[in-house]
């Protein structure tokens, strides 16, 4: 612990140096001048000889005779200048306290956000509902429905470690290692659980511009979607859709070729997390595109879905290494197609 922090130059240098020890100064070795510098001084009585080891007498010294200059000029200063001489400078301070950067703390604007939440858009999406027949809101096949009305126990334990996180925590971008791992279904499960079962305002965002599977389960239009929201070219009431699940919503992916890790996307999740309790992003997989990494620092969370017994565990550790080197700071792992070689109420009794 530093108890000064603000010491002299001299002082520092001085310390610099206390691993030397001085021997008798040679007579004939030539004399430093006095307006040398320390450096100067010591490497000449270095050569001289009269320097080595610790040092500290001459270190001491030298300190002694920087203050005694210091204090005669303080007192000549003012006939020095009034005589047209030149006065002594005092010796430098060093700061050896951290520099704190004013755009790190906390009264820095730096740090609020850039775009304030939109707190009223959940209202007017509800306004929007109502107005709605029941039968044109958009719901999934009868098919998932049943797939998901089975898996029931899976989604609860899914949905109670989501609940246990950060309130901060709103954004998940669902990805895997490879394509074909089910992330895109393990998505729509997910944002079922959140909605229909916890009754949290769950956004179920498609980022698929090419092929939109979230858009396709739900029979809603393609656009406008994410790519309008980000272009500015269509309003959020007007991207996003309500379905005849009371808490659940749809972003469609929309019509454009912007990247998902253009800096606006980060600015519109922030707009959008004022109004939602979950944003899911259906994504890619790691190890065939690198749109995962490149928006690692714009999310919260990241759910690596893996197929059982088809991804090795070694792939699993190069994909989450890969997205921790990227940004990410947490990451869920989401075991899916799992195989069930006795009767399932088998496994649940062990698991008890």
């Amino acid at each position: 612990m530093i108890a000064n922090p603000w010491i002299t130059a001299s002082e520092k240098e001085a310390k610099e140096v206390s691993q030397h020890e001085v021997q008798p100064e040679n007579p004939a070795a030539p004399k430093p001048t006095a307006g040398s510098t320390f450096t100067q001084r010591f490497l000449a009585a270095r050569r001289s000889g009269s320097v080595t080891g610790t040092g500290e007498s001459f270190a001491e010294r030298f300190v002694t005779e920087r203050k005694a200059a210091s204090e005669q000029a303080r007192q000549n200063g003012p006939r020095a200048q009034a005589s047209g001489g030149t006065a002594a400078a005092p010796p430098r301070l060093v700061n050896l306290r951290p520099r704190v950067s004013v755009a790190a703390s906390e009264e820095s604007p730096d740090e609020y956000p850039k775009v304030m939440p939109d707190h009223q858009l959940i209202e007017r999406l509800r306004e929007t509902r109502q107005a709605l027949a029941e039968e044109k809101l958009p719901r999934l096949n009868r098919r998932l429905e049943h797939l998901i009305a089975g898996n029931s126990r899976e989604l609860s334990l899914i949905e109670g470690n989501l609940l246990r996180l950060d309130r901060k925590m709103t954004s998940f971008y669902f990805t895997s290692c490879f394509d074909g791992e089910g992330k895109t279904l393990s998505a729509l499960q997910t944002a079922y659980a959140l909605a229909v079962l916890a009754r949290r305002n769950v956004l179920l965002t498609d980022t698929n511009v090419s092929k939109p599977r979230i858009c396709a389960e739900f029979g809603i239009a393609a656009k406008p979607g994410l790519q309008e929201l980000l272009l500015d070219k269509a309003a959020p009431e007007a991207a996003i859709a309500p379905t005849i699940y009371e808490h659940l919503y749809v972003l469609p992916a929309g019509e454009g070729q912007l990247p998902l890790h253009d800096p606006r996307v980060g600015e519109l999740l922030q707009k959008l997390g004022g109004s939602f309790d979950a944003i899911l992003l259906d994504g890619k997989s790691v190890m065939t595109s690198s749109e995962s990494s490149k928006i690692a620092p714009m999310i919260d969370g990241f759910l690596l879905v893996i197929e059982c017994e088809r991804t090795k565990w070694e792939v699993v550790q190069m994909a989450n290494e890969r997205l921790t080197n990227a940004g990410a700071e947490n990451t869920a792992v989401i075991l899916n197609k799992r195989k069930y070689y006795l009767p399932r109420i088998i496994y649940r009794m062990l698991s008890r």
